[in-house]
C-alpha cells in the first residue's frame, strides 16, 4: 500500500501540542489557579537536586488531626513543609519568601502548640497572598485564605490545625507540571521539530467503492473476478 510522508509534519504537531499546553498553564496563571513552577515533593527533590527541601511530603501531612497528639503530628509536618516552600525561590516561586518567614518553635505541648498553629496561619496567609513570589494573582476567595480563629483549647485548635491543612494543601497543588520550564524554551520546539521531520508516514484512504448492479461493489484498484 502506498504511503505518503509529509516532511515536518509531526514536528509541527509536537510544537502544536506544546504550545497549546503553555497557553493553556499561562491562563491557568493568569487566573490565578497556577502559583507556582513546580510542586516539590520528594522525586523532584532527588531528581534535580534540590537544596531547600521537600516541600510536600505525601497526604500524611493533611488527615486531619482528632486529639493532641496528631494535631502536633500535623503542625510538625506542615511547618517544615511550609518554610522548605518559601525558601524555594528557583523550582516553586520567582523568588524566595524571607518575610513572611515561621518563627515559632516546634510545639510540644498544647501551650506551645497555640503558638506554633497561629504563627503559621499569620505566615501562610501572608505568604499567599503575596504576589511577589507567584507566578499569578490569588483569586478571591476564603479557599486561599486560613480563616478560622486564633486557637484557644484543643477544639479550636483542631479547627485551626485543619483549616492550615486545607490552604497549605491547595497552594501547594497550586503548581504548573514540572515541563514548564521546558515550555519556556523556544528551542524545545525546534529540538522538537528536527527529530519529527519526515518520520510521519500517512496511510491514505482506501478508493471508494464502485457499485455494481447485482454484484457486490468492488474497489477501483481491485482485480475484478
Amino acid at each position: 500500500m502506498n504511503r505518503t510522508t509529509v516532511p515536518g509534519l509531526a514536528g509541527a504537531q509536537s510544537a502544536a501540542a506544546l504550545n497549546g499546553l503553555k497557553g493553556l498553564i499561562d491562563n491557568l496563571q493568569t487566573a490565578g489557579f497556577i502559583m507556582h513552577g513546580a510542586l516539590v515533593d520528594a522525586p523532584y527533590v532527588a531528581q534535580r537536586s534540590v537544596t531547600t527541601g521537600v516541600q510536600y511530603s505525601g497526604e500524611a501531612m493533611f488527615v486531619a488531626p482528632s486529639d493532641l497528639p496528631t494535631a502536633l503530628a500535623k503542625l510538625i509536618l506542615c511547618g517544615p513543609a511550609y518554610v522548605n516552600h518559601i525558601a524555594d525561590g528557583t523550582h516553586a516561586h520567582k523568588a524566595a519568601d524571607v518575610t513572611n518567614v515561621l518563627g515559632a518553635a516546634i510545639p510540644t505541648d498544647l501551650t506551645t502548640a497555640h503558638v506554633y498553629a497561629i504563627a503559621l496561619k499569620n505566615a501562610l496567609n501572608e505568604h499567599v497572598a503575596t504576589p511577589d513570589y507567584h507566578a499569578s494573582v490569588v483569586p478571591f476567595g476564603s479557599i486561599f485564605k486560613v480563616t478560622k480563629a486564633d486557637s484557644t483549647d484543643l477544639f479550636t485548635l483542631l479547627l485551626l490545625t485543619i483549616d492550615i491543612q486545607r490552604v497549605l494543601r491547595t497552594h501547594l497543588f497550586s503548581a504548573a507540571p514540572a515541563l514548564v520550564p521546558w515550555l519556556r524554551d523556544s528551542r524545545l520546539t525546534r529540538i522538537a521539530a528536527d527529530m519529527c521531520i519526515g518520520s510521519c508516514r500517512i496511510q491514505p484512504l482506501p478508493p471508494p467503492l464502485v457499485p455494481r448492479p447485482g454484484r457486490e461493489p468492488y474497489r477501483k484498484d481491485s482485480v475484478d473476478g
